[in-house]
C-alpha cells in the first residue's frame, strides 16, 4: 500500500515538472516540438557526416530553453562534443562582436563614442608599442588618448 502511494506521489511531481516546463517553453514562445527539431537535424547531418559535431543553446528573454552536445568534437579519437568544447571560429570574433555589440548600443547600453575603459576600466591607462630594444623587450610609453 505504502510503496503504491510513494509511486504515485512520484508520477505526480514528475507529470507536474513536465507540464511546468513545458508550459514555461510554451509561453516562453518556443514549443519543445521546435527544439526537438533542431536537435533531430543536427544529430541527422551528424550521422551524414555532414557535421563532425554540435553545440547548441536556445535562450530567450534570459532563459535558456536547450542546451545541448552531440557528436564529436574529434571524429578520428572519438572525443565527444561538450557543452563547453572550445570552438576555433578565428576571424568570425569580429561580426560576432560587431553584431553583439551593435545590439548593446541599440538598447542603449553604450554610445559610439564612449571611451572603451569607461565600460572596460581594465583597459584604462593603456600603453602604446614605441620601439623595441636590441635585446627584444619593447618600449611602451601612455596612449595619447583614451582607447
Amino acid at each position: 500500500m505504502k510503496a503504491n502511494l510513494w509511486r504515485k506521489a512520484l508520477n505526480l511531481v514528475t507529470a507536474a515538472t513536465l507540464a511546468i516546463s513545458f508550459s514555461a517553453q510554451i509561453l516562453a514562445g518556443v514549443e519543445p516540438a521546435r527544439l526537438d527539431a533542431v536537435a533531430a537535424d543536427l544529430q541527422a547531418r551528424i550521422d551524414e557526416g555532414k557535421l563532425s559535431g554540435a553545440v547548441v543553446m536556445v535562450a530567450q528573454n534570459g532563459e535558456i530553453l536547450m542546451h545541448e552536445a552531440m557528436g564529436h568534437q574529434n571524429v578520428e579519437d572519438q572525443v565527444p562534443m561538450s557543452t563547453d568544447t572550445i570552438f576555433r571560429i578565428f576571424s568570425m570574433t569580429k561580426p560576432v562582436t560587431g553584431t553583439a555589440l551593435m545590439m548593446l548600443w541599440d538598447e542603449g547600453k553604450f554610445q559610439l563614442d564612449d571611451p572603451v575603459e569607461m565600460h572596460l576600466p581594465e583597459l584604462a591607462g593603456m600603453q602604446v608599442f614605441v620601439a623595441q630594444n636590441d635585446d627584444g623587450s619593447w618600449v611602451t610609453e601612455p596612449a595619447d588618448h583614451p582607447m
